[in-house]
């Protein structure tokens, strides 16, 4: 990438260039990007060139150059006003047969074609047109089967046309027309991208049937632009981290992944996904704070036009305030609260949470714009040591109408007699396969004249009762996993028991978030006096009549953990390195803010004594 391109005709004005690394697979190949910028005295069409020596010395055909051309026109369209943009494209390295479709996006909509390069256009090096494989050239889509093992060289382009007849106007010269795709030669396309890569057919997979073959992911590989990062959690999951800059607004940027599975030497791969980025505009401007225990945001309300600061809460948490002034929204919250999720890498600890736009739930029409503020704060791991970090969830607070303000606090206990709680400094909390866990939610000031109800309980593997996965304990009041045993009814509090248990693949803990509702204490008309039922029906509304509002809330959600399976050392050995996969990716308009802050903090886990230290603070 770093070669010199060369002017083929036109003005190509001056350049300036970086590069960097996006992915590699442990040296076997690697994948960098070189971001190109020019500077033209007009708007006139102008080509580049580029040839060198050599492709790859293992091909299956003999051993030749490489030549590139690329054609680029910034003609003001007639259709949106400004210069044509190129279609966009990426791709990965691939050895199931099966069709390969190389994503390519236009911004302009047009219609985007692929074809071989042309010797005499300067298009390719060598040229190829290898037997076995097919290029759909109207959906840019090659296919190949019972291609021999080996390297083959691709040296193709991509062009794009417009989708009806337009008119492109320059400064410097006469406007001239474009019109849609024909096979006609003379029918020019509005740019030329070169597309060419080297592709290794292998020895046949076992099976390429989609999920068959290797369920367990080793690795995901990726394709995307300069600056992004994947990193993996110690739960198995990928995560693709990417941060446009200002110079990246009204651009699309592709990403392609593929999961790699291993069987001895050999890699197995999974079909490639892609998404396209598309970064609109600048967002939010925000500023991050990060203490050991707290985020505290500011958001400039002159970059969230349209949004009244009332109309904005933590990650749908009605308790978590979002205060406004005439120039700022802001809020301060503890890492363990207000749905703050807390995920962990090898290098790092990151505690996220969102800002969205909320609505009246009565009304069925809005006209408030929507938002969706992803803040983030991300801890660094070290050996020093200095305070404490608690992953202890704290009582939650709850407001309603007829209740006044009232806290509840989820505890665990270290046995059935309910009298010692498990301490703040020892969670995580470790059990056995099989081990009774001992629970208990009740009020942090007891509200006369009042029961509480377990209206349900589910386990997850992060602190988000409606993470895809998750184990149901107790639903509409009703014990559904079999070791679950209920003591107390009709009381200020409840107390109940479970089995431990963990989560099959590499979910390593465990956290139970139940609903509660407060009642009116031997009220016959609450939900709390009708107790286990199996109408899933049944809501705390369909009972009570407006003049009746008072006699119960609504339903609270209160969570605590996390939960760690203690292994044992024959255990631990005996896990598979391999990973299950569950990637998770952001595209669109989500705006990223994230503060690194200065300073030390231990996050205590008694398997692991694993430390942690705070980063430097960046915006």
């Amino acid at each position: 990438m770093g070669d010199p391109w060369y002017c083929g005709s036109g003005d190509c004005g001056n350049r300036t260039f970086m590069s960097g690394l996006v992915d590699n697979n442990g040296g076997s190949w690697c994948q960098t990007e070189g971001v190109m910028k020019r500077t033209v005295s007009n708007n006139s069409p102008f080509q580049l060139h580029q040839s060198s020596c050599c492709w790859a010395y293992n091909t299956v055909s003999q051993v030749g150059n490489w030549r590139l051309l690329t054609h680029i026109d910034l003609g003001e369209r007639s259709d949106t006003s400004k210069p044509n943009r190129s279609p966009v494209v990426t791709t990965l390295p691939i050895n199931c047969a099966r069709n390969y479709n190389l994503l390519s996006c236009d911004p302009d909509h047009d219609q985007v074609r692929c074809r071989y390069g042309v010797f005499s256009a300067n298009e390719c090096g060598m040229c190829n047109q290898h037997a076995g494989f097919t290029l759909d050239g109207s959906t840019c889509t090659l296919s190949y089967a019972n291609s021999s093992t080996g390297v083959y060289i691709f040296e193709l382009v991509m062009e794009d046309y417009p989708a009806h007849i337009i008119t492109l106007n320059y400064t410097a010269m006469a406007a001239v027309v474009r019109s849609p795709f024909n096979n006609a030669s003379s029918n020019p396309p509005l740019s030329k991208i070169p597309l060419q890569f080297a592709l290794e057919v292998e020895a046949p997979a076992p099976s390429c049937t989609k999920g068959e073959y290797l369920p367990r992911i080793a690795d995901v590989v990726f394709s995307g632009p300069l600056n992004s990062k994947k990193e993996t959690t110690t739960t198995g999951e990928y995560v693709i981290n990417w941060t446009p800059t200002s110079e990246n607004y009204g651009q699309h940027f592709p990403f392609c992944f593929i999961a790699e599975g291993q069987h001895g030497f050999r890699n197995y791969q999974s079909e490639m996904r892609c998404v396209i980025v598309v970064v609109e505009a600048e967002g939010p401007r925000a500023h991050v704070t990060c203490t050991k225990d707290t985020m505290s945001v500011s958001i400039e309300r002159a970059t969230i036009s349209g949004i009244h600061g009332d109309h904005l809460r933590l990650n749908n948490n009605d308790s978590c305030a979002v205060s406004s002034n005439s120039t700022h929204v802001f809020t301060t919250f503890s890492l363990n609260g207000c749905g703050t999720q807390m995920e962990e890498t090898d290098e790092h600890l990151l505690f996220k949470n969102t800002i969205v736009t909320y609505d009246d739930p009565n009304h069925i029409i809005t006209r408030k714009n929507e938002i969706e503020i992803e803040v983030m704060c991300k801890y660094q791991k070290k050996s020093s040591i200095t305070t404490m970090f608690n992953a202890h969830r704290p009582a939650v607070n709850f407001t309603e109408r007829g209740f006044g303000s009232f806290s509840y606090q989820f505890e665990f206990f270290q046995s059935g007699s309910f009298r010692n709680i498990r301490e703040p400094n020892s969670y995580p909390l470790e059990y056995s396969v099989g081990q009774l866990i001992y629970m208990e939610i009740a009020p942090v000031n007891i509200v006369q004249n009042t029961e509480v109800f377990l209206e349900s309980c589910v386990a997850t593997p992060y602190d988000n009762p409606n993470y895809p996965i998750s184990y149901p304990i107790i639903t509409n009041g009703c014990e559904v996993d079999e070791t679950v045993h209920i003591y107390t009814s009709h009381q200020p509090d409840v107390k109940f028991s479970m089995e431990a248990f963990k989560f099959i693949g590499q979910y390593d803990q465990v956290f139970i978030s139940c609903s509660i509702i407060l009642c009116q204490a031997n009220n016959p008309n609450t939900r709390c006096a009708l107790g286990c039922t199996n109408d899933t029906q049944v809501a705390p509304s369909s009972h009570v009549h407006k003049r009746e509002a008072a006699i119960q809330t609504g339903s609270h959600f209160i969570s605590q953990g996390p939960l760690r399976l203690r292994r044992s050392t024959s255990l631990t050995e005996a896990i598979s390195p391999s990973l299950n996969l569950n990637l998770v990716f952001v595209a669109g308009c989500v705006i990223a803010v994230v503060a690194m802050v200065c300073g030390m903090m231990v996050y205590k886990s008694r398997g692991s004594k694993v430390n942690y230290q705070l980063l430097k603070s960046e915006i």
